[in-house]
């Protein structure tokens, strides 16, 4: 029996297709026409130009595009989380701690925000007189709207920025300052490509730092002097 399909008609079988061009030979009757009959193959999608296809819809899909650095900057900073990518480790007795990079970054990227509490100019100079001369380096001073303020980095809570060291000579990021539902946030943006290994260090702009009048073409520092009493008037403001 002939099948019938939206492709016309064709056998089901081979025998039926057989019958169709001799005829039935169990009744002996008149041989029936032969007729063309495609096979079911031709019916069935090249499973490679399916794949093709597919691939081609994937290829042009546009890509995820890379978060603003501003906008990863601000979103760590609401958070209060320091973002992946960076390792502690001891460097020396003197120098103390440092911040490494684990993985690249590229020039302009977000890497840290210092962490601390923001205080006013006459609470910063109360506890300025209270602190050890270990803890004042980590007094970070600045400007905003007009306004002295200071981030005062001296809890130790695993932050990395406070840890961030100090380089004159060759730094490979700086300090910026930001926004965030109307509060001041500190960063570090790249200044140029970083590769895993590398530590993170940037210009704590004065230069009376005694490390530096130490060797004065390295960043060196005591046990955590990282991120500390700089004052920052030329902080760069990113809206």
């Amino acid at each position: 029996m002939l099948q019938k399909s939206q492709f016309g008609t064709f056998p089901r079988s081979t025998g039926e297709l057989e019958t169709a061009f001799r005829g039935n030979s169990q009744g002996g009757g008149t041989p029936r026409t032969a007729v063309a009959v495609r096979p079911y193959s031709h019916f069935i999608p090249q499973t490679s130009q399916v794949q093709v296809k597919i691939m081609d819809m994937t290829s042009a899909r546009p890509r995820r595009a890379k978060i603003k650095p501003r906008e990863e900057a601000a979103h760590f900073s609401s958070v209060c989380k320091d973002k992946d990518g960076f390792d502690v480790k001891f460097i020396n007795s003197y120098k103390g701690r440092g911040v490494f990079s684990c993985r690249p970054f590229q020039n302009g990227d977000f890497l840290i925000e210092y962490r601390g509490e923001v205080i006013t100019k006459s609470e910063r100079e109360n506890r300025h007189k209270l602190y050890h001369n270990a803890l004042k380096v980590f007094m970070f001073d600045f400007r905003f709207n007009g306004q002295e303020l200071c981030v005062d980095a001296a809890k130790e809570d695993n932050s990395l920025g406070r840890l961030v060291n100090d380089d004159h000579v060759n730094p490979n990021c700086k300090m910026k300052l930001i926004k965030v539902d109307g509060k001041p946030h500190l960063c570090l943006f790249a200044l140029k490509d970083i590769s895993p290994g590398q530590e993170i260090a940037y210009d704590y702009s004065d230069s009376d730092w005694p490390w530096r009048c130490r060797i004065s073409t390295e960043t060196l520092h005591e046990d955590g002097a990282m991120t500390s009493e700089s004052h920052c008037d030329d902080i760069q403001q990113v809206s």
